[in-house]
């Protein structure tokens, strides 16, 4: 490769550390060796003749490879996965994921990192975090990342404890037509208001949000200080709510896609492993109880 790119196998040989009639020598029984001339040569240098241009091709596009190989192994050697969570989903398959790791890969240590979908999504960007537990994304489309799904998690009303509906055993989305509705900042929770509205405008009526919150414990404070009422996954029920009841909808299926984001490329064996476990615990769960919370989980 050196002689083709120098143009000159003095040159090539000075690059190489090497003598000129070593190189030269080299060069001659590879040629043997393959049965082709691999170089045209001239008083003013050498070029690659047609079997040495598509060698040379070849050679490039190994060694390419070879480096991505070799970082893939050094990346995988890490012993920390830093992983981006929401407590309301860090339950079901998912906790029995990180579990499982944390038992059989004693050389992979678990840093759990509390953060929205939206910081989740910026830290993994900057390699702050490795794997981001998103639950779900509904924002622009992620042309650096990669998004996997999970599974789905179905959606309750979150009303306050004294509201006239709490008692109802399964709430049609059109008996909150007249309701105050809470949601969540969209910057932290992309895409998340836009779920709830859709599914409003499908019953036959808007939703304006009377105030937005942070977080999604901060959402159920609200709740339940009689503020107003919204649309959280069932999972959130596992989050300190007082005041606060969750209660089925009735007339649709309404439900969030859990997700989990990686950078796009990624390589690395632990974290393919992790996805790959998550998916496989989804497929050994009964759909009526993915989301609640593991017997083992962490």
């Amino acid at each position: 490769m050196a002689t083709v790119e120098e143009g000159s196998l003095n040159k090539a040989a000075i690059r190489l550390h090497l003598s000129q009639p070593s190189l030269s020598r080299q060069i001659r029984d590879l040629e043997s060796r393959l049965g082709v001339d691999l170089l045209r040569r001239s008083p003013s240098g050498v070029s690659p003749s047609l079997a040495g241009r598509e060698l040379y091709r070849q050679a490039t596009r190994l060694l390419e490879k070879m480096g991505g190989l070799v970082q893939a192994v050094q990346c995988s050697s890490s012993g920390v996965l830093k992983l981006g969570f929401l407590p309301a989903f860090l339950v079901g398959p998912v906790s029995e994921a990180l579990s499982w790791m944390g038992a059989q890969r004693g050389e992979i240590r678990l840093q759990l990192v509390e953060a929205t979908p939206g910081e989740q999504l910026d830290r993994l960007r900057s390699g702050d975090l490795d794997v981001a537990f998103l639950g779900s994304y509904d924002g622009p489309e992620l042309t650096d990342l990669e998004l996997q799904p999970l599974h789905l998690v179905p959606m309750r009303v979150v009303l306050p404890g004294g509201h006239r509906l709490a008692r109802q055993p399964g709430i049609e989305l059109t008996d909150l037509r007249d309701e105050t509705f809470l949601g969540l900042d969209d910057r932290l929770f992309p895409g998340r208001n836009r779920l709830l509205q859709n599914a409003c405008r499908e019953a036959g009526f808007e939703v304006n949000f009377a105030s937005l919150a942070d977080g999604l414990v901060s959402l159920l404070t609200l709740v339940g200080l009689s503020q107003g009422v919204t649309l959280m996954p069932a999972c959130a029920a596992v989050l300190p709510h007082p005041n606060c009841v969750f209660r089925p909808l009735q007339g649709a299926d309404y439900a969030l896609q859990f997700q989990v984001a990686l950078r796009r490329g990624e390589r690395r064996a632990s974290v393919r492993e992790l996805v790959d476990r998550c998916q496989e615990q989804v497929r050994r769960r009964s759909p009526d109880a993915l989301w609640e919370p593991a017997g083992a989980g962490l």
